[in-house]
């Protein structure tokens, strides 16, 4: 018996300091990464995958796309954290994307660990949260799932701008994802977390001298159709609480089929359209120079 629990001390020794070590290792190579965006990009794209379908090449100086699939705004305010952290941060224009399903109801079980969605977002953003000092995960949620350990060996997200050829999406896959946005189990979960984050990614941003604009990217016309009212009233009413942050919106443009990969994700050619005309309303509003 003695000689089982030495061994089996060993052993958890051994996968701890593994563990560790991958950890540390990764984590610096991400922070080098912020410290490189940080220092030479002035202009930062930040959402979901909405926003990750947008080319880096929007604008005349360096912009980079920080923008991961499910991203919630707890992990945006993180990033923001990380890249401000950084002596010499140049960092001028953050361009944040913000639509009616970023307050959806999947938005509360992207960070409940008794949820798929919860895990899977463990699973993805271990190396964006602070396990000892966070408002979202308990230090036990987090080490007691093996999803963070599977995070951990996975290593930090890749940034990569999401290409899609597909067009003209049919109703019946527009309905699925407006399920999956909206199912009435959790219609009536608090999801001002969302909110919460948001101001401080906009406070933050201010304190720094950083501007902040808002974008909302187009959406396929039978999506908007069926978003649910109360969903719709929501989302307006938290863009009038930001009233003095300039707004680029292009939720309610008749956009072609032709344009949109599904129900609210641009393809390749309906991304290299809007991205035209981002630059334009950013230069006519004088955003950036």
């Amino acid at each position: 018996m003695t000689l089982f629990l030495k061994n089996s001390l060993v052993f958890c020794t051994i996968v701890s300091i593994f563990f560790l070590f991958f950890f540390f290792v990764n984590k610096l190579i991400l922070d080098k990464k912020f410290e490189s965006l940080a220092k030479n990009y002035p202009i930062i794209i930040m959402g979901d995958s909405q926003i990750q379908r947008l080319p880096v090449n929007i604008f005349k100086e360096k912009s980079y796309n920080l923008a991961n699939k499910a991203e919630h705004y707890f992990f945006t305010y993180n990033k923001l954290k990380k890249l401000l952290s950084h002596k010499d941060c140049n960092l001028k224009l953050v361009l944040i994307g913000i639509s009616p399903h970023n307050f959806s109801p999947i938005y509360h079980k992207l960070i409940d660990l008794e949820n798929k969605e919860g895990l899977y977002t463990l699973k993805n953003y271990a190396y964006f949260i602070n396990i000892f000092e966070n408002q979202i995960f308990s230090l036990y949620d987090i080490i007691s799932r093996k999803e963070f350990y599977q995070g951990i060996l996975k290593g930090p997200l890749k940034n990569k701008v999401v290409k899609s050829s597909l067009k003209n999406p049919n109703n019946k896959n527009i309905l699925q994802s407006i399920d999956m946005y909206y199912s009435k189990h959790g219609l009536n979960k608090i999801t001002n977390n969302q909110t919460f984050y948001l101001k401080k990614i906009v406070n933050l941003c201010k304190k720094n001298g950083i501007k902040v604009t808002f974008l909302t990217t187009p959406s396929h016309r039978y999506f908007k159709q069926n978003i649910p009212q109360q969903e719709l009233d929501k989302f307006y009413s938290i863009i009038d609480d930001f009233n003095q942050i300039h707004h680029i919106n292009f939720f309610e443009d008749s956009i072609n089929d032709s344009l949109m990969s599904d129900g609210n994700h641009l393809n390749i050619n309906g991304a290299k359209f809007y991205s035209k005309l981002i630059f334009k309303k950013i230069i006519e509003n004088e955003i950036i120079h």
